[in-house]
């Protein structure tokens, strides 16, 4: 009846969720792979730069720019990672409230029948 009805919407949204977080890890995962290739772009520059740095003061102004660039970009994205952490523990923590919630209010409509 309605018990069983409320319960299915229940199932259907606690799914929904499960599949906004597993979507969640998987930008995660992409902002980590960006990240650590951001890394070694930046460590690729800073390296080049070394080499580079006793020719012209040009060459050597337009690579440290760009190692700034990469380090910015990196720390932009880094952040970002540190954000969607936050928010995936947040969004996990309030799914397992909602799943308690929803065990508890399922166990009592058992029990009330």
């Amino acid at each position: 009846g309605i018990i069983t009805e409320k319960f299915k919407i229940a199932e259907v949204k606690v799914k929904e969720q499960e599949a906004e977080i597993t979507r969640l890890n998987k930008t995660v995962l992409t902002l980590e792979q960006t990240r650590t290739t951001l890394q070694l772009k930046y460590s690729d520059i800073l390296q080049k730069y070394e080499r580079e740095k006793d020719h012209f003061a040009l060459v050597k102004e337009k690579l440290r720019t760009k190692a700034k660039n990469y380090k910015l970009q990196y720390e932009k994205e880094n952040s970002a990672l540190i954000n969607k952490s936050v928010i995936l523990e947040e969004e996990a923590a309030v799914l397992k409230l909602q799943v308690n919630k929803e065990e508890s209010w399922r166990k009592t409509s058992e029990q009330s029948y």
